[in-house]
């Protein structure tokens, strides 16, 4: 019997056969770096207000030393008030305006003039440059004004409401780290919402949505005079008589302790006093028949 034998496998090994792959060799390549102006710092407020109520509100701007003076309004002339309105109502995009303001005897304040520098807008934001507020003032000095007056900035929100924001914070912290005792913000909206607040660095203290509302010189002396007299004159209080007993009588006999009987919602009316003299002097006897 023979015997075959099997062949022997002729394939090499796989792992004495010697893998030579080539090298790449990768150079690192220096790229220039282009060189970029640095950003300004962040900008660090002064104060940590925060102006945002939606109802009036005295809050301090530093958090200290906080009292409550009387809270101050802010008016308008006529023609300040129209302007301003056509403006919020003419611009599709955010839109800032400044005013001069006087200050009057009885501590409320008085928007005189507007005026709308240059500036760049955009649906959410408006920026007025430091050379526009320079143009600004050089006009304003030219003409004969006193630009420390300039402490109204007013400026739409379109149509979202008019709760200020960070950007609006940031602004008037500005204007009062830059010197400005009293400053008055307001922001408006196609709306007609509004709110107004008066900044007071002197005192410390913020008035968050104070009243606003169109200036009027008031009452003189005179027209007081004769208003008193025709109110005294052709306003008068009506009477019921109950007999010969006016309403004001009853009043007083009701807090004596006598009962005046309502009858269909109204006080009884008699004919005789007397007879109503009577009635109540019985009124308390459970024996008494005459006429209620």
């Amino acid at each position: 019997m023979s015997m075959h034998k099997r062949p022997k496998n002729n394939k090499p090994d796989s792992s004495k056969i010697r893998q030579d792959k080539p090298r790449v060799r990768v150079e690192a390549i220096s790229t220039p770096v282009a060189s970029s102006t640095p950003s300004p710092p962040a900008y660090q407020r002064q104060f940590d207000f925060s102006a945002t109520a939606r109802a009036p509100e005295v809050t301090p701007l530093q958090r200290r030393n906080a009292h409550s003076p009387r809270v101050p309004m802010v008016m308008y002339t006529p023609e300040v008030w129209d302007q301003l309105w056509f403006i919020v109502g003419s611009c599709p995009q955010e839109v800032g305006w400044l005013g001069l303001v006087d200050t009057l005897p009885s501590g409320d304040y008085l928007i005189t003039e507007i005026f709308v520098p240059e500036q760049t807008v955009h649906a959410t934001e408006t920026e007025i440059k430091p050379d526009a507020m320079t143009a600004l003032a050089m006009e304003l000095i030219d003409a004969g004004k006193d630009t420390n007056k300039l402490i109204y900035w007013g400026h739409s929100h379109v149509n979202m409401g008019v709760s200020p924001s960070g950007q609006d914070e940031r602004q008037v912290d500005e204007y009062l780290a830059n010197g400005c005792k009293t400053f008055i913000r307001g922001i408006y909206n196609k709306k007609g919402e509004r709110k107004l607040d008066v900044f007071d660095q002197t005192n410390n203290l913020i008035f968050q949505c104070v009243r606003d509302r169109i200036y009027s010189p008031g009452l003189s002396p005179e027209q007081r005079a004769h208003l008193t007299q025709l109110i005294k004159a052709n306003v008068k209080s009506p009477t019921r008589a109950f007999g010969n007993t006016s309403m004001s009588d009853l009043a007083t006999r009701y807090a004596n302790g006598y009962y005046v009987p309502p009858r269909n919602g109204l006080v009884d009316q008699r004919d005789d006093d007397d007879d109503a003299k009577e009635y109540f002097a019985h009124l308390s006897d459970p024996f008494y028949a005459g006429k209620p």
